[in-house]
C-alpha cells in the first residue's frame, strides 16, 4: 500500500479539478484490475 500512499501525496498537491481526474482514472483501473 506504499505505492497508493505516495500517489495519493502527490495527488493532494495538485489542483482540485486534476485530482478528480485522476481519483476517476485509479477508480476506473481498479474495476477494469477487478475483471480480469
Amino acid at each position: 500500500m506504499e505505492v497508493a500512499k505516495k500517489i495519493y501525496e502527490e495527488v493532494i498537491k495538485l489542483p482540485e479539478e486534476t485530482q478528480r481526474e485522476v481519483l476517476d482514472f485509479i477508480e476506473f483501473k481498479k474495476m477494469k484490475w477487478k475483471k480480469i
